[in-house]
């Protein structure tokens, strides 16, 4: 390789850790030709990336509160039917300090983490009918799969879920007392 000075010198240059290769030709005056940077990290890590964002997007498309298995109880139905004996057992699947904040008129607190241990309390009496519900939408996606699993199938979801309720002033209830109401 000639030395600075003379006729040039070649220059190759490559770092692991980030796959930068760079290589060119600097001659006696400083000037570089041919010099070409190869960053093959850079293009590997901005694909991972876009795969990343697109399964997220892809999630969130998915995860709609409209994509629900169960079926639909619309809010004025559910709002009709309370302190009546067609009203449904409403599980609420929020934290008690969510609960304490607002739910609906008789409903139960049952957080999603406590459902499996405690399905007894949800298993619907015959005739009655099972509401699950949270704020929007989501504990009420991952409730549904263990209810199924557990033989419990005639339940349905709050349709605008507490979100929705709440939008419409429908009464509600404030206080952390959980309670069973078969």
């Amino acid at each position: 390789m000639p030395e600075p000075g003379q006729d040039g010198f070649h220059l190759r240059y490559i770092h692991n850790r980030y796959r930068i290769a760079i290589q060119g030709h600097v001659d006696n005056k400083g000037n570089v030709y041919g010099a070409a940077v190869k960053q093959t990290m850079y293009w590997r890590t901005l694909a991972r990336l876009t795969a990343g964002v697109l399964m997220l997007v892809i999630g969130v498309l998915l995860a709609r509160a409209d994509d629900l298995m169960s079926p639909a109880m619309p809010s004025a139905e559910v709002k009709a039917r309370l302190g009546t004996p067609q009203a449904p057992l409403m599980v609420d699947l929020r934290t008690p300090p969510e609960f304490a904040i607002a739910h609906l008129p008789g409903a139960v607190n049952i957080p999603l983490p406590e459902l499996v241990k405690r399905l007894d309390e949800v298993r619907p009496a015959e005739g009655r009918e099972l509401l699950i519900y949270c704020l929007n939408g989501s504990r009420t996606r991952q409730a549904e799969p263990l209810l199924y699993a557990h033989d419990i199938n005639n339940f349905y979801h709050l349709e605008d879920e507490l979100e929705g309720w709440l939008l419409k002033n429908y009464p509600i209830e404030k206080g952390g007392v959980t309670r069973k109401t078969w």
